[in-house]
């Protein structure tokens, strides 16, 4: 009789390592998942931070738009009949802007770029105080058909730090 509560005893057990075993092949699976999981989250994270400071590997595209650093920017004014286009407040204005720049405030931009650049080929440069507006400028530019338009990643806050000229008039 004694023989029986043993073999109960290890139906039990294998019982409880059965239990065990499954417990561990899910946490395995759960950990695994986790892993992919924050990886995932990494890589986004790695991704997204390169998008905001200008691309990867240079310059970034997004929609027909080019997101320029100040020393890329600087050149593209370079370009034969460019508009560069201000699209701050007065107020910002008058702290100072970028030579040769037009103030459109971004709630005017579309109903004033037609007289500065009636060509939609023309290539339109804009900035603001922090790169915020003028990417909303940039999109309305793009919806409206112009082909070349660049904004100044950083804004002239950018620029000022890369020492580009800021003049008041």
């Amino acid at each position: 009789m004694a023989a029986v509560p043993l073999v109960i005893q290890q139906d039990s057990d294998m019982s409880k390592n059965a239990k065990n075993n499954k417990a561990q092949k899910t946490t395995g699976k759960q950990g695994a998942s986790r892993m992919y999981l924050y990886i995932g989250l990494a890589l986004i994270v790695v991704l997204g931070i390169g998008v905001m400071k200008g691309g990867l590997f240079g310059p970034a595209q997004t929609e027909g738009v080019l997101y320029a650093q100040p020393s890329e920017f600087h050149a593209g004014l370079q370009q034969p009949g460019a508009v560069l286009v201000d699209v701050r407040t007065l107020g910002e204005w008058n702290r100072g802007h970028l030579p040769q720049a037009r103030r459109i405030e971004l709630e005017q931009l579309e109903g004033q770029i037609t007289a500065q650049a009636p060509d939609r080929n023309t290539p339109v440069l804009v900035y603001c105080q922090s790169g915020t507006r003028s990417a909303f400028a940039a999109s309305i530019l793009r919806r409206m058909g112009y082909t070349k338009v660049t904004n100044l990643v950083g804004g002239i806050e950018s620029w000022s730090r890369a020492g580009g000229p800021i003049v008041n008039d």
